[in-house]
This record gives C-alpha cells, sequence and structure tokens, in this order.
C-alpha cells in the first residue's frame, strides 16, 4: 500500500504563506506568520525575516524559506531545505 503524501514548499513570503497557513488551519493544526523584528518589519516595509510556526505535538516546529510542510498519513512534518 502507498502512503498519500502532500507536500507544501514555502517561498519566504506572506503570499506563499497564506496558501499552506490555510491548509494547516483546515486540517485542525495551529499555525501562524511570525516576524523577526516588527519593529524593522514596519520600518523597511517587510525587509527581515518571516517564519511559518506550526504547533505539533512535540513542540513548534518553524518553517524558513525552502522548507516544505508535508501531510503524511501520520500527520504533518517540518522538511528542512538540503544546503549544499
Amino acid at each position: 500500500m502507498t502512503a498519500d503524501v502532500q507536500a507544501m514548499r514555502w517561498n519566504g513570503t506572506a503570499a506563499g504563506a497564506s496558501p499552506i497557513i490555510g491548509w494547516l488551519l483546515d486540517n485542525n493544526v495551529t499555525a501562524r506568520y511570525v516576524c523577526s523584528d516588527p519593529a524593522r518589519c514596519s520600518e523597511f516595509n517587510g525587509d527581515c525575516p518571516h517564519w511559518i510556526h506550526v504547533d505539533t505535538p512535540e513542540g513548534v516546529a518553524v518553517v524558513s524559506l525552502g522548507d516544505e510542510v508535508v501531510q503524511t498519513d501520520a500527520g504533518f512534518e517540518v522538511r528542512k531545505q538540503a544546503v549544499s
């Protein structure tokens, strides 16, 4: 039997975060778009790092630019972007 796996890769933008967060919320998983420095973000029109925080039974999983959020039969997980 083949597992049904779905995934979404985040491009690092607010627009790209929205469908991922919506997908998680639709599956009863809490997720939110988080700014590293709200004051800088406001002053420089969003020019600072952002993440998606996903609540898991193990704690908060952090989605960074290029990471994938994956849904498997066991639930959701974050797969970090491979660094070469």
